[in-house]
């Protein structure tokens, strides 16, 4: 290109600076914006996020004044994280029953952190804790029973995990098993499925009531019996299945006595007393169904002791779980 050319357009360039001024200020900003590839962007950024801002009070505790995401996001609403925990492994739900305050709220039906509060902005709705552990089990258990009656999801888990007596707090230390000793004994824990209780020798005897006094006390009525579950224990502190005393003689230094629940005794007290108060028409139904009633108790200990002795307890407390039971801090926090 000759110089002479070079000239014409410097002086076309000057021509068109002084005959449309407004676009100087257009080339300017242009200039600006590529000296810095990011400028405007982050102008517009910023000046859209000053028009999200709202009127304290108003912002959502998850956000920060100029409308952005809180680091902590455990502030996220209660029915996002609901529906998060719905699919976590049993193993993570355990882990985060001590983050905080709101996620132990969320799972934990006994928990007495500030209660979990619904929001009007959202379609989704809360969820109760135990819906949210039965939704875990189905994805990632599925096979297992479902928890025991009058037990929650967690209480299940942290029953099935526990190594220590719910009672005085000692911890297992089996002994030699065999048929007739299958424990707990002097100085081992096991979990008793019917009763729905991990205890050690010593205090299930403490928390139990032979039959035959029962029977000769005018404390309870003896046709509620039948509604109750039972163990059989032996003088040296071991629970025998009923399979184990169809199977053969025990040894003659083995003395054995059907006991009851003394928990599950009040229980069935109060509500006769209950049913009595509303009249003797209702007593007597109420009565006709202890048998049945009975039967479903057994039931509902039998499932879970069958699915013991394939091995599906052991296989919740370790396995691919990587230790369960840690998870659930049960040492820490007995039933």
């Amino acid at each position: 290109m000759s110089a002479g050319t070079d000239d014409e357009d410097d002086q076309s360039l000057t021509l068109n600076t002084k005959q449309e001024p407004g676009q100087i200020k257009v080339l300017k900003k242009r200039k600006h914006s590529s000296e810095s590839p990011t400028g405007q962007l982050d102008f517009e950024m910023n000046n859209e996020a000053r028009k999200r801002v709202k009127p304290a009070g108003s912002v959502a505790p998850y956000r920060t004044t100029e409308g952005r995401l809180r680091s902590d996001k455990s502030l996220l609403p209660a029915e996002i994280w609901h529906r998060v925990f719905t699919f976590c492994h049993p193993r993570v739900l355990g882990l985060s029953l001590q983050v905080n305050k709101s996620f132990n709220a969320y799972i934990d039906p006994s928990s007495t952190a500030r209660p979990v509060v619904p929001s009007s902005k959202y379609v989704l709705q809360l969820l109760s804790p135990d819906a949210i552990w039965r939704a875990s089990r189905l994805l990632f258990r599925n096979g297992m029973p479902g928890p025991l009656t009058g037990k929650s999801e967690l209480e299940l888990w942290r029953l099935a995990c526990s190594s220590r007596c719910q009672f005085c707090g000692k911890m297992n230390s089996p002994g030699t098993v065999d048929q007739w000793h299958p424990g707990p004994g002097e100085n081992g824990v096991v979990r008793v499925w019917s009763f729905g209780v991990c205890s050690c020798g010593a205090c299930l005897e403490k928390n139990t009531t032979k039959e035959i006094d029962l029977l000769l006390s005018s404390a309870i009525a003896s046709p509620l019996l039948v509604a109750l579950p039972f163990i059989f224990f032996t003088n040296e502190y071991h629970v025998l299945p009923p399979h184990t005393l169809q199977s053969g003689q025990p040894p003659s230094t083995i003395q054995i006595t059907k006991r009851f629940l003394n928990a599950q005794i009040e229980a069935i007290k109060e509500e006769f007393e209950s049913a009595r108060c509303l009249g003797a028409a209702t007593a007597e139904e109420w009565l006709k169904g202890l048998e049945e009633r009975g039967k479903e108790k057994k039931a509902d200990g039998a499932r879970w002791e069958r699915w013991e002795s394939t091995g599906g307890v052991l296989s919740m407390r370790h396995s691919d779980d990587g230790g369960l039971a840690n998870s659930f801090n049960v040492e820490a926090s007995p039933l």
